[in-house]
């Protein structure tokens, strides 16, 4: 499935996320809905089977918004953590006997991780990125030591010891480590 768009002129944010919900879910049934960030998780009842769930990651750009709609059945990859109270709802995935469950069963499993990797030592790249400047960059080479995590743009520039900085909440961010 493709991602959709549209025009975000004169819309405050909370109308975009409205706007989303309501194209994104049309016909079925909510159960529960959380927004992480820039990713929406929402809780549907299928009928009178059980409850699966559904993710819809949003990007801005310009003054133009990107949306990808997918269920948990589709293995979401950089969707975030979905909140416990959305995960506590789902059915088990045997309810849905039609339904391959593979992907689901793996972004489950991923959901239920507490804590994850230390990206310490490796390049990680930002779904969103972050702004340096006029320059919007997504990967970024992290270190830790004492407790404080430093960034830098590319390995070499920690190799030659320039200096790290600081990203704002950056483990609230959808990240994943390349190497």
């Amino acid at each position: 499935m493709g991602t959709t768009s549209f025009s975000t002129v004169g819309m405050t944010k909370t109308e975009v996320f409205r706007t989303i919900t309501a194209e994104a879910t049309g016909g079925l049934e909510i159960v529960e809905s959380a927004r992480v960030g820039n990713v929406l998780f929402f809780a549907i009842r299928y009928h009178s089977l059980g409850v699966y769930a559904g993710v819809v990651t949003v990007e801005f750009r310009q003054n133009q918004v990107y949306y990808k709609t997918m269920d948990e059945f589709a293995g979401p990859f950089h969707s975030g953590k979905c909140p416990q109270k959305i995960m506590d709802m789902l059915s088990p995935l045997s309810t849905f006997d039609r339904i391959d469950p593979e992907f689901a069963t793996r972004w489950r499993n991923r959901q239920q991780r507490e804590d994850r990797p230390s990206v310490s030592g490796h390049t990680i790249v930002f779904d969103s990125g972050y702004r340096l400047g006029p320059v919007l960059c997504r990967m970024f080479f992290a270190m830790t030591e004492n407790r404080k995590t430093r960034f830098w743009t590319d390995k070499a520039s920690y190799d030659r010891g320039v200096r790290g900085f600081a990203l704002t909440n950056w483990k609230k961010n959808n990240y994943y480590i390349v190497e």
